[in-house]
């Protein structure tokens, strides 16, 4: 998906602001974000299901007490996951929105210019 309005560079007065985005390449950013979230999302799926199994600690007393530590532990490291998991699809949640409004200000500005035009006559 390829960005067809654009507004030229000009010329600008000293002390003005110029903000520029490549939204093709922000557009590509939020995809590679959204696969990366995906990705950290079957990571910890992943790594929950492997950790199910406590049978290996045994039925004893000791096993018992082994079985909670490690069941506590993988807890623990499977919210980790889940947690940089979320803040991973926050991060892109937030870049599509920004991207979002990147494009609307630069149509709106775009529509603007070519009503002066019209009003104007050129």
């Amino acid at each position: 998906m390829s960005e067809r309005r654009s507004l030229s560079s000009g010329t600008h007065l000293p002390g003005e602001k110029s903000y520029t985005a490549e939204l093709d390449a922000l557009a590509d950013e939020c995809q590679r974000i959204a696969e990366l979230s995906a990705f950290a999302v079957r990571i910890g799926e992943d790594f929950r299901v492997r950790t199910a199994d406590t049978s290996w600690t045994g039925d004893d007393s000791f096993g018992r007490q082994l079985r909670a530590r490690y069941v506590k532990s993988t807890t623990a490291a499977h919210r980790t996951i889940e947690a940089v998991s979320a803040g991973v699809a926050g991060i892109g949640a937030g870049t599509r929105a920004n991207l979002q409004e990147i494009r609307a200000a630069r149509n709106t500005a775009l529509d603007d210019i070519e009503a002066l035009g019209t009003a104007y006559g050129t």
